[in-house]
């Protein structure tokens, strides 16, 4: 247990100091790293043995958020067709040892080193989003900062709260008892709902010191998506322990002792960051 808070608390140290220098490249470097652990325990979790793919796709994983960096900057056709060159590079791979690299095992790799990095990589796209506006104001920095902690809440304090709720109340009623018999309908609700209002105290300590500027969300927006995002996350959570189920492992990984790996980490977030930034390209553009 001592181990375990001691590296939850190394790890907000670490998560604080990436937020504070948000806009230099030592959050990119960061997630650079955790994408291609990542792929390597995604792989490793499926057993698959080919070198040449788990170099692929540890490598396709670490490149993601540097490619994301330059994302805004880069002509439309380009960024599909970097990830539909690497698609191809994962399928010629297969195909030049067929009878040992099968199918399952190039698209897991393929899930490992570009949908899983691309997810990971939400962070950077969140952080370097300019929505398009006739204002002369410029946009302030705190803007994106509100949209990457509203998502990091959607996932830190909906599983903080629906494990406390959860075990206050007795957690009687089961979410999924053969995939995560801790969570209970009980504290998944309770979980929502406390994020929730967490997500709207943020949101009007950002509005009050006028961080927002002239692009203040609205509150309903913010209180109304909250459990959406919340439930996303849910479902990461649940989607990844479902593959540790069918694997027979506890962890992807130790990278974090007494958390698990990159994955461990990682789960809600690859459902939560990419749509919190979908939904402000398709908002803010």
């Amino acid at each position: 247990m001592k181990i375990k808070v001691i590296a939850g608390l190394v790890g907000i140290v670490v998560a604080a100091g990436a937020l504070f220098l948000l806009h230099t490249l030592l959050p990119v470097a960061l997630l650079a790293g955790f994408a291609g652990i990542a792929a390597f325990e995604l792989l490793k979790s499926l057993s698959v043995k080919s070198r040449r793919l788990h170099f692929l796709a540890v490598l396709s994983g670490a490149a993601m958020p540097f490619l994301a960096v330059y994302y805004q900057d880069l002509p439309p056709h380009i960024f599909p067709a970097v990830i539909v060159g690497v698609f191809l590079i994962f399928l010629l791979v297969m195909l030049s040892d067929f009878q040992k690299i099968s199918l399952v095992h190039t698209l897991a790799a393929l899930a490992g080193g570009v949908l899983i990095p691309l997810g990971i990589s939400s962070f950077i796209l969140i952080r370097d989003f300019v929505p398009a506006s006739g204002k002369t104001e410029p946009i302030p920095e705190q803007w994106v900062l509100f949209w990457i902690l509203y998502g990091l809440f959607c996932c830190w304090v909906t599983d903080i709260f629906a494990y406390l709720v959860g075990k206050a109340t007795g957690g009687k009623h089961k979410m999924t008892p053969h995939i995560s018999p801790n969570k209970s309908w009980e504290g998944a609700v309770g979980g929502v709902l406390i994020t929730a209002l967490a997500n709207g105290l943020l949101w009007l300590i950002f509005t009050k010191c006028g961080w927002f500027g002239d692009f203040t969300p609205s509150l309903g927006f913010i209180l109304g998506f909250s459990p959406v995002l919340s439930a996303l996350g849910i479902l990461g959570d649940l989607t990844f322990s479902a593959i540790k189920r069918q694997t027979g492992i506890k962890d992807f990984g130790n990278l974090i002792p007494g958390h698990g790996g990159s994955l461990d980490r990682f789960d809600s977030f690859l459902f939560v960051m990419p749509t919190v930034w979908a939904t402000l390209w398709l908002v803010y553009t």
